[in-house]
């Protein structure tokens, strides 16, 4: 199921700078890529795909 959320993206000279910052190997730990970075200011909740698409 979908997550919502509302979110801002940092500025790319602020993704730089948190890029040089190094990172850890942790097990079970999944590194996303710059592109999805972004601080989630609000979490929805869970949606469903069909009330989406009967709306």
């Amino acid at each position: 199921m979908p997550r919502l959320f509302v979110a801002v993206w940092p500025p790319p000279s602020v993704v730089d700078l948190l890029a040089r910052l190094p990172r850890r190997e942790e097990p079970g730990v999944r590194w996303t890529t710059e592109a999805q970075w972004h601080v989630t200011l609000r979490f929805l909740g869970r949606a469903d795909p069909a009330d989406a698409t009967a709306a």
